[in-house]
């Protein structure tokens, strides 16, 4: 590597277009450097089509950049005296009101920090549209599911390359009128989880007391 090069800290990109994810993971790993995505918004149609928006945008990063470390949101926090679809949080500024209200994108990112914990790697989820990660120390398997579709949908996840798995799954689930709501566990059958994903949710499932040993 050039003097420059090796001055480097980080390799950071922005993913509002997502044409050459592999190229730069590729770059990352040739210059040895961490990788991270640090910023992302989106003002879609509505707050909570954003919502569904950023969870793609997320779960496709992650995938299609394996060495990628962070993500980090562009706009946490905005103003609420117009309608705003790009923030987790939204606050009076106009008035200067105190407090503030969380919104649909809180929520959907919360299916993901919310139990996805530093100390955690990610690996092959084995669905387009679900990204998974595994926390050794905690011996916890997190799944997070995406089903943008207006129908039911159905994943299933490969639980055979894991030891001492246990007899079902908690699940956690955000809707458009459900936020982070805790859905009745689900059973492990074979090594195998088989979910129902409900119309447009975020469903996020733990699996606890696993290993890789």
């Amino acid at each position: 590597p050039t003097s420059v090069q090796q001055m480097l800290s980080h390799v950071t990109t922005h993913t509002y277009g997502t044409e050459n994810r592999a190229g730069l993971n590729q770059l990352s790993d040739l210059l040895q450097k961490p990788l991270w995505m640090s910023e992302y918004g989106t003002g879609a149609s509505s707050e909570y089509e954003s919502a569904l928006v950023r969870a793609r945008r997320i779960i496709g990063d992650f995938r299609e950049m394996d060495r990628l470390e962070a993500w980090i949101i562009w706009q946490v926090m905005s103003t609420s005296h117009f309608n705003h679809t790009w923030s987790c949080m939204l606050a009076n500024f106009a008035t200067r009101q105190p407090g503030y209200t969380f919104r649909p994108q809180y929520h959907t990112f919360r299916q993901f920090t919310g139990f996805i914990r530093p100390g955690s790697y990610m690996i092959d989820s084995g669905e387009t549209d679900a990204l998974a990660a595994f926390h050794p120390g905690q011996q916890r398997l997190t799944i997070v599911a995406l089903n943008e579709s207006t129908g039911v949908g159905q994943m299933s996840f490969d639980l055979s390359a894991f030891d001492g798995l246990p007899q079902d799954a908690q699940a956690y689930m955000t809707t458009q009128t459900q936020s982070v709501f805790q859905r009745p566990d689900l059973l492990i059958n074979d090594s195998t989880l088989a979910v129902a994903l409900a119309p447009r949710s975020v469903t996020t499932f733990v699996i606890d007391g696993v290993s890789t040993e």
